[in-house]
C-alpha cells in the first residue's frame, strides 16, 4: 500500500479457532476492501483457551499488592502481538500498519493518512493510526496545523502514551528493541508497550484518530 513515499504492508491478526473471530476477520477483509487497502497479510494469533493458557503472572500497577492476575484473555492477545512482531521483521518492507479484526476506517482516511505521513519525520518509529486516551498525555504537535503529534520519551506508571492497538504503523527497524522488551506478559499488550518499548522509541499519534474500534467508538481521544 503506497502512502505518499512509503510502502506500507497492511498486517491483520486473525484468531482462526473460533467462528465469532473467523466472522470479525470475514467482515473486516471486506470493509478492508472497500477502503482500497491491498495486498493484506493475515498472521494467524494464539487463542487463549485453545492453547490452555492461565495466566498467572500478576497485574497489579493499579492496585499494588492486589493479587489480581492477568488472566489468559490477555497473555493471549500479548502472545498474538508477539507473534506478529517477528512475522513484520521476517516480511520484506520496512514499514507495516497493524490492523485488529474490529478495527474501522473513518471516512477520508486515506487523504488524512497520506497527510499526516508527509509531516512525520522519517525516522519516526511507531505511529498511532487509531488510539485513545492520548490528548491528556501533553503530546507535541510536529508542525503547524499538522494533524500528527509526538509523545515525549516518558518511563514508567501510569504510562504517559496513548492507548489501544487496532491500527498503528510501525517502522521495521524499531521490531527488534520491540520484541527485546515485550518477554514478560503480566499487562495488556498496549500498556506493556508504553511501559517498556516506547521509552526507547520516537512514537507518534494523528488527533484525532482516524481509524476506530468496532463498537468502541466513543472512547476518549
Amino acid at each position: 500500500m503506497q502512502i505518499g513515499k512509503y510502502n506500507i504492508r497492511p498486517v491483520l491478526l486473525r484468531i482462526p479457532d473460533e467462528q465469532l473471530y473467523v466472522d470479525r476477520y470475514n467482515a473486516c477483509m471486506e470493509r478492508l476492501a472497500k477502503n482500497g487497502i491491498p495486498n493484506v497479510y493475515t498472521v494467524d494469533g494464539v487463542h487463549a483457551n485453545k492453547f490452555g493458557i492461565i495466566g498467572t503472572h500478576p497485574y497489579e500497577l493499579d492496585n499494588p499488592n492486589g493479587g489480581h492476575m492477568i488472566g489468559p484473555k490477555y497473555v493471549g492477545s500479548f502472545l498474538s502481538q508477539y507473534v506478529v512482531y517477528n512475522v513484520m521483521l521476517a516480511l520484506p518492507e520496512t514499514h507495516f500498519m497493524f490492523l485488529e479484526c474490529d478495527n474501522v476506517m473513518n471516512d477520508n482516511w486515506r487523504e488524512q493518512l497520506q497527510l499526516a505521513m508527509a509531516d512525520i519525520p522519517e525516522d519516526f518509529d511507531f505511529l498511532f493510526v487509531g488510539s485513545c486516551c492520548a490528548g491528556d498525555k501533553r503530546p507535541k504537535q510536529v508542525s503547524g496545523g499538522s494533524s500528527v503529534y509526538k509523545f515525549p520519551r516518558t518511563s514508567g506508571f501510569p504510562a504517559r502514551y496513548p492507548m489501544g492497538g487496532n491500527c498503528y504503523i510501525v517502522a521495521k527497524k524499531a521490531l527488534p528493541h520491540i520484541i527485546a522488551t515485550q518477554r514478560d506478559a503480566y499487562a495488556p499488550a498496549d500498556i506493556n508497550l508504553a511501559l517498556h518499548s516506547f521509552p526507547s522509541l520516537d512514537v507518534y499519534a494523528i488527533l484525532p484518530r482516524i481509524a476506530e474500534q468496532l463498537g468502541n467508538e466513543n472512547l476518549p481521544q
